[in-house]
């Protein structure tokens, strides 16, 4: 089950120019960025090669998701 807060881009298609497509990512690479933009929203820095992003809003949702979460996110935008 996705969250809610994700459903606003439940098509997987950006709308801002300065975002990517989630539609067709592999779901590895989506639960990673996840887990990046959660590690950044904890205040984490890169540790052996380990990407994070920190985006305000995204970093913040990350935090909120278990990894179950984030796999089923992962799953749903795949498959689109």
């Amino acid at each position: 089950q996705i969250p809610s807060p994700f459903l606003r881009w439940r098509s997987g298609r950006a709308t801002h120019p300065d975002a990517p497509n989630l539609a067709g990512q592999k779901p590895k690479y989506l639960v990673r960025q996840l887990i990046a933009f959660a590690a950044a929203g904890e205040g984490m820095l890169p540790v052996d090669g380990t990407n994070f992003r920190f985006h305000s809003f995204m970093s913040e949702m990350a935090l909120a998701l278990s990894r179950t979460q984030m796999e089923d996110i992962a799953a749903y935008f795949s498959g689109l």
